[in-house]
């Protein structure tokens, strides 16, 4: 029996699989559905979705298999030498392959002769595992078989993807749930130190005067943990509407006494530097 050598990729490979959180998780129908679709269309009794972990191969489906078979060695696992490749793996005949020959799943059960695994390779170009077929005696499949092969670990990786992208948005509800309700604690407190509630509100029975400001921030719709955010302005709108300028003194204005750093005070004179146009929006 010859093991398979790892990927080059295997420690990237690896933490893809991982990524996705699937290894040891309970069996799920959409992925039962394609190895009893693969095992229909190939005509064999065993099916399965296997995923390469470090040193195993574990099972996300199984058609075939004794009732609780979920992993064996990777040593022993014809898809570890499946995923080296992007195309189908067959082996028409296990007893004569030297690789697999004396392989206890050869010589013990399930008795494999008939092999045949295409890689299920991710969007990032990682072989993660395979959807694979095994029969009992030696044979090969139809091009047609193995194109529907080709199709369905295309599905099974769909799903996994689907998958992974489900278990983030979960997460995501989750954390922005926990915002809001830490949100609605913060303004609960806010009325609680001016002795009310929500449902005063409700009733419009809050005088506002007697918020404090950020609460009253928070009931104009200002952002409740950063009232005092200034508002932002339009300056396009601000250039395009006349602006109101205030007068510049035609001379000097003179002051009769001026005070100096001591306390004293001085005569003296200053001279009115001209006002900007304000934007009449400000």
């Amino acid at each position: 029996m010859k093991a398979a050598s790892l990927p080059a990729n295997e420690v990237d490979r690896l933490t893809a699989l991982r990524a996705y959180e699937i290894l040891d998780t309970l069996y799920e129908t959409q992925f039962d559905a394609l190895t009893r679709l693969a095992a229909s269309i190939c005509k064999v009794p065993i099916s399965l979705i296997s995923l390469v972990d470090k040193d195993r191969q574990w099972f996300k489906s199984v058609v075939g298999l004794a009732e609780g078979v979920r992993e064996t060695s990777r040593d022993l696992a014809f898809c570890a030498h499946a995923i080296h490749g992007t195309e189908l793996f067959e082996v028409s005949d296990a007893h004569e392959d030297s690789r697999f020959l004396d392989n206890p799943l050869v010589t013990g059960s399930p008795h494999v002769r008939y092999y045949a695994g295409v890689p299920l390779i991710d969007s990032q170009g990682y072989a993660l595992g395979t959807l694979c077929v095994i029969d009992h005696v030696p044979r090969s499949r139809a091009s047609e078989q193995k194109a529907a092969l080709a199709e369905l670990a295309g599905l099974a990786v769909s799903l996994m993807e689907a998958r992974k992208v489900s278990l983030r948005a979960h997460r995501a509800q989750k954390a922005l749930s926990a915002e809001v309700e830490m949100a609605q604690h913060y303004m609960d407190r806010l009325l609680r130190s001016s002795g009310l509630d929500r449902r005063s509100l409700r009733r419009g029975s809050c005088p506002h005067r007697r918020l404090p400001n950020a609460a009253r921030h928070a009931l104009r719709g200002d952002a409740l943990l950063n009232h005092t955010s200034p508002l932002p302005i339009d300056h396009a709108k601000a250039r395009a509407r006349p602006t109101a300028t205030r007068p510049v003194p035609s001379r000097p204005a003179v002051l009769n006494r001026i005070a100096t750093p001591g306390g004293h005070s001085a005569p003296g004179e200053i001279q009115a530097a001209a006002i900007r146009p304000i934007p009449t929006c400000w």
